[in-house]
């Protein structure tokens, strides 16, 4: 497995990860964000084809220190194999110097995700009731951070 900054070529594979945002908004959201500054975009490949991605948002002003893990995702075929464990290692073992807090959330229900953030030092800080929203249904997010210095 590699794990490597996102290229323009990941476009296609990210919209297959994400296809409950439908192709051609994916395809233009993908492509018009992945190369912003103040972000950082890591995917994992295996035999040349992109698996799966993490996206970092820095904060600036007066939240310059603090990181969010914004979007973490493993195609379904390859979870459970420490593919998220090892891009979110790498996400937090090279932050800019400046960085102190790293936020992420995750829906309430998500036992893999709570448990690995967990397992690497995150502690939940907060619950968003009805933080998202699919028809007539909701799901709430546990909020965790994670104090570098």
């Amino acid at each position: 497995m590699i794990l490597r900054d996102i290229e323009a070529r990941d476009a296609s594979a990210l919209v297959e990860l994400y296809p409950h945002w439908g192709n051609q908004l994916a395809r233009r959201r993908i492509e018009r964000t992945m190369l912003f500054r103040g972000e950082r975009r890591i995917v994992a490949e295996i035999s040349g084809k992109t698996i799966a991605h993490v996206k970092i948002d820095y904060g600036s002003g007066v939240h310059s220190h603090i990181a969010r893990i914004y979007s973490l995702i493993v195609a379904k075929e390859h979870r459970g194999k420490g593919i998220a464990r090892a891009l979110l290692e790498k996400a937090i073992n090279e932050m800019p110097a400046g960085i102190e807090i790293v936020t992420l959330e995750t829906q309430a229900d998500n036992a893999p995700a709570r448990s690995l953030f967990e397992k690497l030092g995150f502690e939940e800080y907060g619950f968003l009731e009805n933080a998202w929203k699919k028809g007539n249904e909701y799901k709430d997010n546990v909020l965790y951070k994670k104090v570098l210095r």
